[in-house]
């Protein structure tokens, strides 16, 4: 069963559903479909996800209504969420038939012996079905599933893999470094296992009205810092990519040349926020930046993929329908 949950929650962020016998589909553009049966089984699997991945989750209606932010409870961020996703595969599909776009015969024999070897792995198609109903499915739609992740997959490729019809420009590289990233240098003080945190968080205190005064960060990182950072003698990089992490996003706070003190449950932090080096990405020996062509491109892939949102159908109905079924009532 760990090996069907692995498999499907892989496919929340990537997959489409064809239709499977619902007579009305929920999401359309062209000739792509998701039917009501597959919507549903998209949401069930999407807060499954949801369920594991966050702390403290349980599938109660206490934590569904549970406010995200204001007015805006779990159960409705995840379906903007999962309607969102739904909206950027059908348009992916659209896309791909547009342009003939179409898989190689390696790309389906390669998914047909998956789908074999899961199959095996279970003593057979029956066992494997059971398996799979619990998720609304069955081995043919399966199937499927990873036949439209394939084809999302290409069409991401063709447009921004590494011989890309749209790989990014200079221009667009650089406007997504300057958005997206920012540069400090922090001192990190770990609160001792006795809970007791007067000292370290005066300490910080202290290091904070020091460094906006003007002192030696070198000097004082190098006394009091309980985090090597000599990898990263010019600063560490912070992404938007990792603003779910509490101190990421109280760092993005910060305007450039402003210091902070940011408490966490282990440790506090006196952050001091730096003007981004010019084309840092281009010279980076730190492996900060690395990643940064791929995080553009995703982007610029979205952006692309939204321009085609206008020929996408919601039937908001059937949306309703399947959410009553997942959430209940």
């Amino acid at each position: 069963m760990k090996r069907i949950i692995a498999a499907l929650t892989a496919l929340v962020l990537s997959a489409i559903f064809v239709a499977c016998g619902s007579s009305s589909a929920a999401v359309s553009c062209g000739g792509a479909e998701i039917s009501a049966r597959e919507y549903q089984y998209w949401l069930k699997t999407s807060a499954e996800y949801y369920l594991s991945s966050l702390s403290g989750a349980s599938d109660t209606p206490e934590f569904w209504n549970s406010e995200v932010s204001e007015g805006v409870s779990m159960r409705d961020y995840l379906l903007a969420d999962v309607e969102l996703s739904v909206k950027s595969i059908a348009a992916a599909l659209a896309e791909c038939e547009r342009i003939g776009l179409k898989l190689t015969d390696d790309v389906y024999e390669g998914i047909d012996q998956d789908i074999e070897d899961m199959s095996e792995s279970y003593g057979g198609d029956a066992e494997l079905n059971r398996e799979l109903s619990g998720y609304g499915i069955n081995k043919s739609i399966l199937r499927d599933i990873y036949e439209k992740q394939e084809k999302e997959a290409a069409l991401y490729e063709y447009w921004y893999g590494d011989e890309g019809i749209y790989l990014p420009s200079d221009a667009e590289l650089d406007a997504f470094y300057q958005e997206n990233y920012i540069r400090i240098q922090y001192i990190a003080l770990h609160y001792p296992e006795s809970g007791d945190t007067a000292a370290e968080d005066q300490l910080a205190e202290t290091l904070k009205v020091s460094l906006e005064a003007g002192a030696d960060y070198s000097a004082l990182s190098a006394e009091y810092n309980d985090d090597d950072l000599s990898a990263y003698p010019d600063g560490v990089y912070l992404s938007r990519s990792d603003l779910g992490f509490e101190i990421v996003s109280k760092a993005f706070e910060l305007g450039v040349g402003e210091t902070g003190v940011i408490k966490q449950q282990s440790a506090v932090y006196v952050v001091k926020r730096l003007p981004l080096v010019d084309n840092a990405y281009m010279t980076d020996e730190t492996g900060q930046l690395s990643d940064i062509v791929e995080l553009c491109s995703e982007k610029l892939y979205a952006s692309r993929l939204e321009a085609r949102y206008g020929d996408v159908k919601v039937n908001q109905d059937v949306i309703a329908e399947a959410a009553a079924e997942v959430f209940g009532g």
